[in-house]
């Protein structure tokens, strides 16, 4: 048998080597191929996931015998910042106190600032907090860029999740004021009287005509109680 030629043999020992070589390219290609598919989902995550927390809406309230009203409900975002409840309790005073107010609980201040650094480190340029979520959204994102994509979204969800859960967990406070409805500032039960009204992060109520405030009346509820 002739002696191979030693191109042609250096060749063939090197076959497995290529092979390894072409089959470890392909995966990267398969894998690169993999995030481009992936990409789009990615982004529209958290998109979504910025709106959930950054979106304001509209709500409509049943104001009673036929009349209703269209009140813009606040971001999560900016509940967090200045809850309509603690606000209007400020304003108008708690129970004991024409001018005591409820503690502001230090995890909502916290979620505030981790927030608000968090956001800067992602995307430093913006107005505000919302704009810079918003702009991180449209940062150019790469296909190679999903697992980080998919990280800060996960991040973000997390803020959603701690927010409504502190949100969820606010307690209700009496008001020491006259009802603007029934005229009366405090009930009586079991011998034990009581300021009439009571005020929680969704509303306030007269335990004397049962009349109710939906929060986004608040204002008008504390100019009432002023007059």
């Amino acid at each position: 048998m002739a002696p191979l030629d030693p191109l042609v043999e250096m060749g063939i020992k090197h076959l497995p080597a290529i092979a390894q070589g072409g089959v470890g390219l392909f995966q990267h290609r398969k894998s690169e191929w993999g995030q481009e598919q992936e990409l789009p989902q990615a982004l529209n995550d958290i998109r979504d996931a910025v709106y959930d927390l950054t979106h304001s809406g509209s709500m409509l309230i049943d104001l009673g015998d036929g009349d209703h009203q269209v009140a813009v409900r606040p971001s999560l975002y900016d509940e967090m910042i200045a809850n309509p409840t603690r606000s209007i309790i400020t304003g108008i005073g708690g129970s004991g106190s024409a001018h005591s107010r409820p503690p502001v609980r230090l995890d909502g201040i916290d979620w505030v600032s981790e927030v608000d650094r968090q956001a800067r480190e992602w995307h430093p340029v913006g107005r505000s907090t919302p704009d810079r979520l918003v702009r991180l959204c449209t940062d150019g994102w790469r296909p190679q860029d999903v697992a980080e994509l998919r990280k800060i979204t996960r991040r973000i969800k997390g803020y959603i999740n701690a927010a409504e859960a502190y949100l969820n967990d606010r307690h209700s406070f009496s008001v020491t004021a006259t009802c603007p409805e029934c005229g009366e500032s405090a009930v009586e039960r079991d011998g034990v009287r009581s300021p009439a009204l009571s005020v929680n992060a969704d509303g306030a109520t007269c335990a004397a005509c049962h009349h109710y405030w939906p929060s986004a009346l608040f204002e008008q509820l504390a100019r009432l109680i002023s007059e």
